[in-house]
């Protein structure tokens, strides 16, 4: 079967649709919209801004953890008794021999079933021969063929580390340039003014074996106290330099404050040793090229080795015509870069989502951007809106290719 990369995937969409057009290659970072797809192809035209605003954002020294991480097994911590063998061959290998699986729509296995909470917060990740979910409080890892090989709870997997409350939002993901497992959520506690960000990471590239929590203050901008909490985080890696965690930050008085970006190096992520405590890097605090604060900022996954990181968002979830595109620079000291504005057709909130099985709709959200994904110097990125279709407004989902 001949293979078929990322970009060539994305292009045969796009040309389901002959009503393409190209823009033009222009901007800061050469930056260029190349295509939008919105189930029904449509295509938005890219403007971005004239010149590069200089990051107004606060950004911190590193600061120290006040609290040691803990180390823990999931199989023992829910008292199971499975053999260590290791099933499928390592993603990283995989890169290596350049391979890549077909994957058919066609094939799937039933995955977490209803938490009974809503949202229903999903996330995924494959690496391995191995799948990690995690939905609400809930977290499962299977084999590639649908074996559930461990089920767990939230609450249990981040105990060690002693959350404020029960941890919600996670996000999971595998880090095949180090070959690790990534599981991120957040709790806070409004009546003693406490938010953290919970990170777990595996020791190795088997979900099954020992893992490292910490507790995060994600009440500090830096080192000092906000008086705000974190809620909806994100996550992303590069290539080799750090892990990069996003969310939007609330007062405990209510209300939305900024979006923050806080920066773990790898080399202290990875290799710190037990009970080390994890240094930080926070920026918070960007507004937009019209001067509006930033939300939901996402960053952008690598799946290459590029040592530059990326942020986007939208100028306004709840419709707009803009998005905002920012750089991150890495090494020993870190600084950002942006926004440089990409102008887009006009978007907006997309109506509730009709289900099969009643007449009651799900509720579909803003047009805040879900996910960020770097390949090939491409950054690939997808957000919900409205579209008038045959007479009637419907939901559907633009696809963004911006030209690095």
């Amino acid at each position: 079967m001949k293979e078929v990369s990322i970009e060539d995937r994305l292009l045969r969409i796009l040309l389901r649709d002959e009503r393409v057009f190209r823009s033009d290659r222009r901007g800061v970072f050469q930056t260029a919209l190349s295509g939008i797809v919105s189930a029904a192809l449509l295509l938005g035209m890219l403007s971005p801004s004239a010149g590069l605003r200089a990051a107004t954002g606060r950004s911190s020294s590193e600061v120290l953890l006040r609290q040691r991480n803990a180390r823990f097994s999931p199989l023992r911590a829910a008292g199971e008794n499975r053999s260590g063998e290791k099933k499928g061959v390592q993603a990283a290998d995989r890169r290596k021999e350049g391979k890549r699986t077909e994957l058919s729509s066609r094939w799937g296995f039933p995955g977490i079933p209803y938490t009974e909470s809503i949202p229903p917060d999903c996330s995924v990740a494959a690496g391995g021969g191995k799948i990690l979910t995690a939905v609400n409080s809930a977290l499962s890892v299977y084999h590639a063929d649908g074996t559930l090989l461990l089920e767990a709870d939230l609450s249990d997997w981040f105990s060690a580390a002693a959350p404020p409350a029960s941890p919600i939002q996670p996000q999971v993901a595998y880090d095949f340039h180090a070959g690790r497992w990534i599981v991120l959520a957040v709790a806070f506690d409004p009546e003693r003014e406490k938010s953290s960000y919970l990170v777990s990471v595996s020791e190795t590239d088997d979900p099954l074996g020992e893992w490292w929590t910490w507790n995060l203050d994600a009440s500090l901008d830096g080192a000092d106290p906000s008086g705000n909490f974190a809620l909806e985080p994100r996550m992303a890696f590069d290539g080799d330099t750090a892990l990069y965690i996003t969310s939007n930050q609330y007062s405990f008085d209510g209300g939305f404050q900024y979006a923050k970006l806080r920066i773990v190096k790898k080399e202290d992520l990875y290799w710190e040793g037990e009970g080390e405590p994890l240094p930080w890097i926070d920026f918070w605090g960007e507004k937009n090229a019209d001067e509006s604060p930033v939300f939901g900022w996402v960053p952008a996954r690598s799946v290459g080795d590029e040592s530059v990181q990326y942020l986007v968002n939208t100028e306004d979830p709840a419709g707009g015509g803009a998005i905002s595109l920012w750089r991150v620079f890495g090494g020993d000291e870190f600084e950002i870069e942006g926004p440089v504005r990409i102008v887009v057709n006009d978007y907006r909130p997309p109506p509730p989502a009709e289900q099969k099985g009643g007449e009651e709709t799900i509720q579909t959200g803003d047009c805040r951007l879900s996910r960020a994904v770097i390949h090939g110097g491409h950054l690939y990125t997808v957000f919900p809106e409205t579209i008038r279709w045959e007479g009637r407004d419907e939901g559907f989902v633009r696809i963004l290719d911006i030209d690095l």
